[in-house]
């Protein structure tokens, strides 16, 4: 007896072939499987499953903490610890009683909440140090500016630095008449 192959026109096998690739594949063997086998390869399944969204969520917990932990040292590090600044002075002027002649120099302070602690350097040496306020502008300097109190008529002394960079200013003490800068 013949039939033909998947309805195709002049295809036809013999029966004895059929039956012989038959035996090489079982459709009822491969794809039925009882009610017991569907359960233990759903639970199996289902098991791995649960195992992987475990893994997931962890990792997801651990890089949630990972972004706050560098979130807070990003924070922290920005508002604490030393920061460095370049000023230059036109007119020779005194900073807590030393004076300092008109040049360029870096301004490293340590701010600690409102106050900080100020060091004046030419090159790697310091040469006066001081305390003062920080506090941010409502609006950034267009350049750094170094604002000069003359009570006694001599020398006048710095009473204010402010930044551009930052938007920040150090406050030494009031009533500032003049101002010089970078």
């Amino acid at each position: 007896m013949f039939r033909q192959r998947f309805g195709g026109p002049g295809e036809t096998i013999s029966r004895e072939a059929l039956e012989g690739s038959l035996l090489l594949f079982d459709p009822g063997a491969t794809f039925y499987a009882t009610w017991r086998e569907t359960q233990a390869f759903s639970v199996r399944w289902a098991a791995r499953n649960e195992r992987q969204n475990k893994e997931i969520a962890m990792t997801r917990m651990l890089a949630r903490g990972a972004m706050i932990v560098f979130a807070l040292t990003i924070t922290i590090s920005a508002f604490a610890g030393s920061k460095s600044e370049s000023i230059t002075l036109l007119h020779n002027a005194q900073l807590n009683g030393t004076t300092l002649p008109a040049g360029d120099y870096t301004v490293k302070y340590d701010a600690n909440g409102s106050t900080c602690q100020v060091k004046v350097m030419k090159g790697n040496k310091t040469v006066a140090t001081a305390n003062g306020e920080l506090k941010q502008l409502a609006n950034k300097p267009q350049y750094d500016q170094v604002v000069l109190q003359d009570d006694s008529g001599g020398v006048p002394s710095i009473s204010e630095m402010d930044f551009h960079s930052t938007g920040a200013a150090i406050t030494f003490s009031s009533n500032a008449t003049t101002a010089s800068g970078k």
